[in-house]
């Protein structure tokens, strides 16, 4: 079973102070279209915060940041429903603060992954979905921050402490679109800010 809401540790999300707000871009009007999918919580044993696992062109990867690591690879990760650790094998690639890791682990690859379309439209004013410790919450595609971040305007308080390295899901397409960095605030943040996932 998978535990989208659990917080194993806790890590207090850098704030969003002096973010830039740039560019306009049309507003999106779409609503939520599917629901939010379940996802897999990763842990790593040299990581403060979490990942997660995703598939794309028929492979399968994990996500998460790279200041929860001090820029470096992870050498595990540790999920509740998989017995002993996820190896991980080496970085496929790597943004302004997140990475992309190749693991070993056919338990994992028998729990359902998240999943990556390279062309998703990403539009200000989408719905996406965010997992925290109430739960799935839902906000809105807000205007580029700095350093690659894209903000998300919450539609309620969200506790994003200990969910740095997360999945940011489109509720228009039910894709994964980005990984959770930062927050204005730990336990009630109005706006967080992610960087989008891209295979490079």
């Amino acid at each position: 079973m998978s535990h989208p809401a659990r917080i194993v540790l806790p890590f207090v999300l850098l704030a969003l102070l002096g973010l830039a707000f740039t560019g306009s871009g049309a507003v999106d009007d779409r609503g939520v279209v599917v629901e939010a999918p379940q996802y897999e919580l990763l842990i790593g044993g040299n990581l403060i915060g979490s990942g997660f696992h995703f598939e794309s062109r028929g492979e399968r990867y994990i996500g998460c940041s790279l200041h929860q690591s001090d820029g470096e690879i992870p050498e595990s990760m540790i999920s509740l429903d998989v017995d002993g650790g996820i190896t991980v094998t080496g970085r496929v690639s790597a943004g302004h603060d997140i990475q992309i890791l190749r693991y070993n682990c056919p338990q994992l690859d028998e729990i359902p992954a998240l999943v990556y379309s390279p062309n998703a439209e990403v539009l200000i004013g989408d719905p996406v979905y965010l997992y925290g410790a109430q739960g799935v919450s839902v906000g809105r595609i807000d205007r580029k921050g700095q350093k690659r971040r894209r903000l998300v305007r919450m539609e309620q308080p969200f506790r994003a402490a200990g969910m740095s390295g997360s999945p940011v899901v489109s509720a228009v397409t039910g894709t994964v679109i980005g990984v959770l960095l930062d927050a204005n605030d730990p336990e009630a943040a109005t706006v967080v800010g992610f960087e989008l996932l891209k295979m490079e």
